[in-house]
């Protein structure tokens, strides 16, 4: 008798800081050096002044992104290998909502009736 067993083990970095009215940038550094996440964003995004108080026991990072940017106007992306990406709300709904428009043809630039397109995304 064989038997197989197949599992997928999924560690996500668990979070534990206790942050005090500290800017939004100088507690987003603090997570990088407590964990193993890296954090991208533009130096310029408003929001990252904000003073912000957060503390954490061995919290996902989604609970802890929650707290930290609550009344701001910054969500956050979670991108392989741990990477982390703060945007503004608004460049995240601008990033969902693309229009694409435009004609299929074939090598003669004939168009091909009933042609369907799929968009692939990347992340």
């Amino acid at each position: 008798m064989l038997v197989v067993c197949a599992f997928t083990l999924n560690i996500q970095a668990q979070i534990t800081v206790d942050i005090k009215n500290k800017p939004l940038k100088e507690a987003i550094k603090t997570i990088e050096r407590s964990s193993n996440y890296s954090f991208f964003y533009n130096v310029e995004l408003e929001g990252l002044d904000k003073l912000v108080t957060v503390k954490t026991d061995n919290a996902s990072l989604e609970e802890t992104m929650k707290q930290l940017l609550k009344g701001t106007n910054i969500t956050f992306q979670r991108k392989v290998d741990n990477v982390v990406v703060l945007l503004s709300k608004q460049q995240q709904a601008a990033k969902r909502s693309r229009s694409v428009s435009g004609k299929v043809v074939d090598e003669k630039g004939e168009a091909i009736i009933g042609a369907s397109i799929i968009v692939k995304v990347l992340r």
